[in-house]
């Protein structure tokens, strides 16, 4: 049995890897540069003996999920775990900022994951216990983010789009969970317009591989990971927060990380 994780090559989705490799999960990994798998790939499997595939591939590619699928076939293996973990961000004003780079994170936020999503359902099938992770964002959770508009609507369609599959799979008995981390150090940082990969109050992204693993293997609904005390306290106390608050609290953030790239 095998275990996808997109977006596999840095960050949470490297993280991921070495801690599902850790507990003995053989893995197809999928990133779009070649060398970081390889480099990942040598490393796992001298270090815990477990199996590792790689895939080097655009996720946002017509035919990525397709090509993904003939991979599995052609190495005929068996897959029982789903991390979609592949997403970018971006940050600044909508109206004045460059249409294509919004519109990519719209294919690899909510396109392929979508498709690849669809593409594998049937291998999840065929196993028992198998399982569908969704790494969301605490944006997720949030009306709307000013200045990261297209982020957090990307972020808000992953949270629904999961909620409704882990109902209708149910009859499969395929658990599916949802992981909202906050702020951890990885290149999304730099992709969405942070300073560097350490900008201050990031969480190292173990932490949040560490929670997608309990979580995941406790079949449990979400996961909120890599928060402050206060961040939690937050999210606990949300549903009764008036929405404008949250919306302006959300909107002086942006405005200031947007200044902060200039």
């Amino acid at each position: 049995m095998y275990t996808i994780i997109t977006g596999a090559g840095a960050g949470i989705g490297k993280a991921t890897a070495y801690e599902y490799a850790k507990n003995g999960k053989n893995l197809l990994l999928i990133s779009l540069e070649e060398k970081d798998l390889k480099e990942i790939k040598r490393d796992l499997e001298k270090k815990y003996n477990v199996k590792v595939l790689t895939l080097s591939i655009d996720l946002t590619s017509e035919t990525a999920e397709n090509k993904i699928v003939e991979f599995i076939d052609k190495n005929n293996i068996e897959i029982n775990c789903l991390i979609n973990n592949a997403g970018m961000g971006f940050i600044g004003e909508f109206s004045v900022s460059d249409l294509d780079k919004q519109l990519k994170l719209v294919d690899l936020n909510v396109l392929s994951v979508t498709k690849l999503t669809y593409a594998i359902l049937p291998f999840l099938k065929k196993s028992k216990n198998a399982k569908l992770v969704f790494i969301s964002s605490i944006a997720g959770l949030l009306p709307c983010g000013p200045y990261q508009n297209i982020y957090y609507a990307t972020k808000s369609y992953v949270t629904s789009f999961a909620m409704g599959l882990r109902s209708e799979l149910k009859q499969y008995g395929i658990k599916v969970t949802t992981i909202y981390p906050g702020l951890t150090r990885s290149k999304f940082l730099e992709t969405a317009g942070g300073k560097n990969k350490t900008e201050k109050g990031a969480f190292p992204p173990e932490i949040a591989a560490r929670d997608i693993f309990k979580a995941t293997q406790k079949g449990k609904k979400r996961k909120l990971t890599a928060l402050t005390f206060s961040q939690k306290m937050f999210f606990i106390l949300l549903p009764i927060i008036p929405k404008s608050m949250v919306i302006k609290s959300t909107e002086k953030i942006q405005k200031s990380r947007l200044k902060k790239r200039v």
